[in-house]
Order: C-alpha cells, then sequence, then structure tokens
C-alpha cells in the first residue's frame, strides 16, 4: 500500500536537522552581527600604535611630548571608533526589527559613550585639572569606555570571549592609572593592545573551526 502524497517520504534525520539549525545560526551571526576580528583588529593597532608612540616620546614626564605624536594617538583612536560605529551599523543592515536595532544602538553607543567622555575631561580641565592628572583622567575615561562598551556586546550576543576581553580591558584602564605616567602608555601598549590582538586571532581560530565544523556537517 503507497503512502499518502501529502506525507513525507521518512523522518528528518536528527543529526541533518541539528546541522541545519547550527547553519542557520552561523550565518545569522556571520552577516548579522559585528566581525569580532574586525573590531579587535582594529583597536589592536590604534592601542599598540598610539599607546607604543607616546611611550616611545614621552622620556621621563610628558611635559614635552611632540604634539604630533598626541595628533597621530588622536587620530588612531577616532578610527577605531569609527570603525566600530560604521562597521556595526552596516552588518545590521540586512536585519529587520529587534536583532536590526540592537545592533544599530551598540554601534552608535561607541559614538556617543567617546563624545560623552571627551565632554567629561574638558569639565574637569576647566574645574582646573591639569598636567598629568588631566592626562590620566583621559585615558582612563576612554580605556573603561571601550571597556563597558566590549562587556555589553559580550552581553547582548552571548560572546563570552567578548565579554572577557571587556573585563581585561576595564582592569587594564585602572592599573594603567595606578602606575601613573609615563608608565601608563608602556601598560596600555603591551597589555592593552596585546590583549586587543590576542582577542582577534581567537576569534579567527573560532571562525576556522566553525567553518571546518559546518563543511564537516555537511559531507
Amino acid at each position: 500500500m503507497s503512502q499518502p502524497a501529502d506525507l513525507p517520504d521518512a523522518p528528518l534525520d536528527a543529526a541533518a536537522a541539528r546541522a541545519i539549525i547550527d547553519a542557520q545560526r552561523t550565518r545569522v551571526r556571520t552577516t548579522a552581527y559585528t566581525d569580532d576580528r574586525v573590531i579587535f583588529g582594529i583597536w589592536a593597532v590604534a592601542w599598540t600604535a598610539g599607546y607604543g608612540l607616546l611611550w616611545a616620546t614621552s622620556g621621563d614626564g610628558t611635559e614635552r611630548m611632540p604634539w604630533w605624536a598626541w595628533a597621530v594617538f588622536g587620530a588612531l583612536i577616532l578610527t577605531g571608533v569609527v570603525t566600530t560605529v560604521v562597521h556595526s551599523v552596516r552588518r545590521m543592515s540586512g536585519m529587520t526589527g529587534v536583532s536590526r536595532r540592537t545592533g544599530q544602538l551598540y554601534g552608535w553607543s561607541w559614538f556617543v559613550a567617546f563624545v560623552a567622555g571627551q565632554a567629561v575631561v574638558a569639565g574637569l580641565a576647566d574645574a582646573g585639572l591639569t598636567g598629568n592628572a588631566i592626562t590620566l583622567a583621559t585615558n582612563g575615561i576612554s580605556a573603561l569606555i571601550v571597556g563597558i562598551l566590549y562587556m555589553a556586546g559580550g552581553a547582548l550576543w552571548q560572546d563570552r570571549a567578548q565579554f572577557a576581553l571587556g573585563v581585561w580591558m576595564a582592569l587594564i584602564a585602572a592599573v594603567a592609572t595606578v602606575v601613573g605616567l609615563p608608565a601608563t602608555f608602556a601598560v596600555m601598549c603591551v597589555a592593552g593592545g596585546g590583549g586587543m590582538a590576542l582577542g582577534a586571532v581567537l576569534a579567527h581560530v573560532a571562525q576556522s573551526r566553525g567553518r571546518a565544523a559546518r563543511r564537516g556537517a555537511v559531507a
């Protein structure tokens, strides 16, 4: 006796169904959410090169540091902020609903947080904070913003690596402030930039393993 035409020939294999679900999840994360390699990579370059330059030109203090060193550092940090915002917004452009709004709001939160942070520093300067104190405040606030936003991103997308890196960056901001100048620049360059570089490498390894696993499931 033949099967009714409206019934499937055979039930879907459980392993095949799981592979399809995993592939869909990976596709959504790959196309919709931020690529950790891009974000970690741009900040690794910005912090390693920027703070490395400040460290190299600081000598025994910050009073006679060349203006161009600060200009290059500022340009690198601005590049990191703009890249993060643009990348986050573009990655969500093809999505709709809550997922799209989440990514867009997260991307713009970088811009808003840094603008507000610099306004706080300007207020401290107007209140009389000068010299090394204002430099430490500027650095500590900016680095803390990066750490907090990475923790927020990790919480939003259940990304433990991103959350852990945010915790690391927040701790680096505290340590760099405590050690004082010019050692602050060394801590931010080596530990901060190095942490970002490690995050980029781990993100690349994770994506490579994910692609290999998907190929194995399809095969």
